[in-house]
């Protein structure tokens, strides 16, 4: 049995990096909505920690996967989810890695209002979602990723 926390209620925004390699899809799916370089070789983006750290490296950021300040859980996949606090009580949307318009990153999803994420140290048949590090509180949503997540709620999908 496992259990799982409704994102909304408890005022959280999770950004869940899948770690399925995968050839990439066409360069403007990997950042929907966000022009790649045509110099950049998008050919060994296989997975969410590949795109996601791209987005960053594009907005002078530090990669979420790498936020040792806010609650990081590993999933039985080799997944990561970043825990974070929603900086204002607005709605935010859930977005799949998969849309072609509206998503972070390609692999990457966002669980926030309406959606939910498995809680650390629980276990299902899949395995156990381990916390990473010391840190065991959501840290706030940086201000770049908000930003993000504000235009993302412009996207059609």
């Amino acid at each position: 049995m496992g259990v799982g926390v409704a994102c909304g209620p408890a005022n959280l925004v999770v950004i869940d990096i899948d770690a399925h390699p995968a050839p990439p899809p066409a360069r403007n799916r990997l950042l929907p909505g966000i022009d790649i370089a045509e110099d950049i070789d998008v050919s060994a983006m296989t997975t969410g920690f590949h795109t996601l750290a791209v987005l960053a490296a594009l907005r002078d950021q530090p990669s979420p996967a790498d936020d040792t300040t806010t609650l990081r859980v590993r999933t039985p996949s080799g997944g990561l989810h970043v825990w974070y606090r929603r900086p204002d009580f607005r709605n935010w949307q859930c977005s799949s890695g998969s849309s072609t318009t509206r998503a972070l990153a390609w692999q990457v999803d966002v669980r926030a209002d309406g959606g939910y994420i498995i809680a650390p140290g629980t276990t299902t048949d899949a395995g156990t979602y381990t916390p990473l590090g010391t840190v065991r509180t959501p840290a706030p949503l940086p201000a770049w990723l908000a930003q993000e997540r504000f235009w993302l709620s412009f996207r059609a999908e």
